[in-house]
């Protein structure tokens, strides 16, 4: 099993990396005539997008078989089981954007502004900003995906023994769902459907879908030429999408047809070199990538215009150094502190 998620761990690398160029661009792109790089923005509807197919291409991959009742207990603890690892690191990215908004309670008191503050608190505390629209951008915008996921999962137990049925009766309506959502994707999108779970849930569903498809026994031939056709169509998808494109049919085609091709495709050198160490590694931090990018990219646009005066080179500068920082953040997190694995390996310990 860990050798089919190896790659797909790694990829996940280049897709954090699309987001933080986005968040980069729209956060700068204000001071001057940037249009040349205007394909930067991107990479924040087509990496969300294709972290949604892929998640739920692995929970299937790794949960295969696991649920054949349907019971809400099962999906609260895998909610629970699998949010926790990120959550005090979701609290840490939140801290600075609650700290603003306290600050701004204290010198500039307003009685309607101080209880939307608590609820605001309340709800992104519980991780459902998702589901509550006018409280998406209340304290971390960046933040949504985290919530949507975590609603995503309440439900995957239920949407994996749905799928087992399916598998049961190997019936051919496996393909006929299948088109829908990506027929679904094509939808318009609006700030507010874009975030939400009641959408997204149709691309995590592909994804288990795509598994099932990846356990036919057809196989492939070519499959070195259909990987490097894979990964180009990924490249080019992520060109040429707007913000809100890449979760319509093209963006949905290219990454859906990408996860299919690497999970039949083991014996490759392509797999292989997807398969490496390092790239391995560097898709391990993608996840804190996302969430500790935000932060560190808001606040520190806020202070170079502020401190700096408005320059092309120096912005450009300004953009590589918080790019740098950002998965250095990531890497020191994940790999030095490592705080969520001490803190669960104590609980365990003391629990034995």
């Amino acid at each position: 099993m860990k050798k089919k998620i190896v790659p797909f761990t790694s990829i996940k690398f280049f897709w954090a990396i699309g987001i933080v160029l986005c968040h980069i661009y729209t956060n700068f792109c204000d001071i001057f005539d940037f249009k040349w790089g205007a394909f930067l923005k991107n990479g924040g509807g087509f990496g969300v997008s294709s972290f949604f197919i892929l998640s739920g291409f692995l929970m299937a991959v790794q949960h295969e078989g696991k649920y054949s009742k349907i019971r809400i207990s099962n999906g609260i603890y895998f909610a629970l089981n699998h949010i926790k690892k990120y959550y005090l690191l979701y609290i840490l990215c939140n801290i600075p954007f609650v700290l603003a908004k306290i600050i701004k309670v204290i010198f500039w008191f307003d009685k309607e502004y101080f209880i939307q503050l608590i609820k605001s608190l309340v709800i992104n505390g519980l991780l459902l900003q998702s589901v509550f629209p006018s409280f998406l951008t209340s304290i971390n915008v960046s933040t949504w995906f985290l919530s949507c996921i975590m609603i995503l999962y309440l439900f995957t137990p239920i949407l994996l023994s749905i799928n087992q049925v399916i598998l049961n009766k190997k019936s051919p309506i496996i393909l006929i769902i299948l088109l829908v959502p990506i027929i679904w994707s094509m939808s318009c999108l609006s700030f507010d459907t874009y975030h939400t779970p009641i959408y997204r849930v149709f691309q995590y569903f592909l994804g288990i879908l795509i598994y099932d498809l990846s356990k036919s026994t057809y196989e492939m031939k070519h499959k070195s030429m259909w990987c490097i056709l894979a990964l180009i169509g990924e490249v080019i998808s992520y060109l040429i999408m707007g913000s809100y494109v890449p979760v319509s049919f093209i963006g949905t085609i290219a990454t859906s047809v990408f996860i299919y091709i690497f999970s039949k495709a083991e014996d490759t050198r392509i797999y292989e070199a997807m398969s490496s160490n390092l790239l391995e590694s560097a898709g391990k931090i993608s996840v804190e990538i996302y969430l500790l990018h935000y932060p560190i990219v808001a606040l520190g646009s806020i202070v170079f215009k502020i401190i700096f005066p408005i320059n092309t080179l120096l912005t450009i500068i300004e953009m590589i150094f918080l790019f740098i920082v950002s998965l250095l953040a990531a890497y020191i997190y994940h790999n030095r502190l490592a705080i969520e694995r001490k803190l669960f390996s104590i609980i365990k310990n003391e629990n034995i």
